[in-house]
């Protein structure tokens, strides 16, 4: 039985919401200045995408940046496009998730911990804690851990496992091919600000210090924060 949930991530009031926390976050992690975010974020919601996408598509900030800054503030763990496209789920591990219901929560499960009965899920929003309560009544696990992706890479995940697209992963590669491209034009001037490098794409942010061995027994390779 399903339970009541509030408006999705997609809805107006919860857009709002995740637009305030993705600038907080950025800002606050000296990622981009208000200004920056602001210009993007009133494009964004006009036409629908999430801001995420929206700013890494105008080449403001990379996506190891973003995915650091946000990390941080859900204190979760990340992966970032290049390593998920290459991740081969368990079909065991996706018969645990309806298809339809990762498509329409944008979420992909992963990995499986048999011995905790622990369910690790790709998802766009740590936070939505009415959809991993939702995860956790579908699959049955008697525990479900979100580890953070772009909502891009979450779409194209659930494609690739559930959809058996090969090509799903395309666009967010010939994307991050062109923002490698930019920064080598871009990033000299910035060397010295601390920034993580461009080869930095994928970490991972332990949620709480109690859940670090668990997670790091998982088979999908998450680096330790620098």
């Amino acid at each position: 039985m399903s339970v009541a949930r509030p408006p999705h991530a997609g809805s107006s009031s919860a857009g709002t919401a995740k637009v305030k926390l993705v600038t907080e976050a950025l800002v606050e992690a000296g990622v981009l200045k208000h200004a920056q975010v602001d210009a993007v974020a009133s494009q964004a919601q006009r036409s629908g995408e999430r801001l995420e996408e929206a700013l890494l598509d105008h080449g403001l900030v990379a996506e190891a940046d973003l995915l650091k800054a946000l990390a941080a503030r859900y204190k979760a763990f990340f992966i970032s496009s290049e390593k998920l496209a290459k991740l081969d789920v368990p079909r065991a591990v996706l018969d645990m998730v309806p298809a339809r219901f990762a498509e329409k929560f944008g979420v992909c499960p992963v990995v499986f911990d048999a011995k905790a009965h622990a369910l690790s899920v790709v998802t766009a929003d740590p936070d939505d804690v009415d959809v991993l309560r939702e995860v956790k009544m579908a699959s049955g696990a008697r525990e479900v851990k979100a580890i953070l992706a772009r909502p891009a890479a979450v779409k194209a995940i659930v494609g690739k496992t559930y959809g058996r697209d090969p090509h799903a992963f395309a666009v967010l590669s010939r994307q991050a091919q062109s923002h490698f491209q930019m920064l080598n034009v871009y990033e000299p001037e910035r060397a010295t600000d601390g920034a993580p490098s461009a080869s930095s794409v994928a970490a991972a942010i332990p949620a709480r210090p109690s859940e670090g061995r668990t997670r790091a027994a998982a088979p999908v390779v998450l680096e330790p924060p620098s």
